[in-house]
């Protein structure tokens, strides 16, 4: 008799587990991306031999919510306002651009909104603006 109550107590039991319910388990969440980089030394000697007539600078300060871009290392008589340029970061062309002034030795960038896929131009970033040759 104990063991038929014993039997009895332990099948209610299981019973009792087993109609629980079970708490969905939500996966955690995927890590974010990696911050972006700016353009390493390797990037900016692959773009000087594939442009050798190329002025290359860096990004040296930007205004995200403007789109603005100071750039260092461009002679600023090298080029004129209203000039076509391109930033550059270690994933290639980011996006393009138009001086729109040049301050002692900067030149001042309006770029271009990027592409979905792509990213706005970071400190650290080439700006490559083609001199063509006559």
């Amino acid at each position: 008799m104990k063991a038929a109550r014993w039997l009895g107590v332990g099948f209610v039991t299981l019973l009792l587990l087993a109609c629980q319910t079970k708490k969905a388990v939500t996966p955690p969440p995927p890590p974010p991306p990696p911050a972006p980089q700016p353009a390493t030394p390797d990037t900016l000697s692959a773009l000087r031999a594939a442009v050798p007539n190329a002025l290359i600078g860096r990004v040296v300060a930007v205004l995200p919510d403007k789109r603005l871009a100071a750039v260092s290392g461009i002679p600023v008589q090298r080029v004129k306002v209203g000039q076509h340029v391109s930033f550059m970061g270690n994933e290639g062309f980011l996006t393009g651009g138009e001086v729109v002034t040049t301050v002692d030795e900067w030149v001042h960038v309006k770029w271009e909104p990027p592409p979905a896929t792509g990213r706005a131009p970071i400190v650290g970033d080439l700006c490559m603006a083609e001199i063509k040759r006559p």
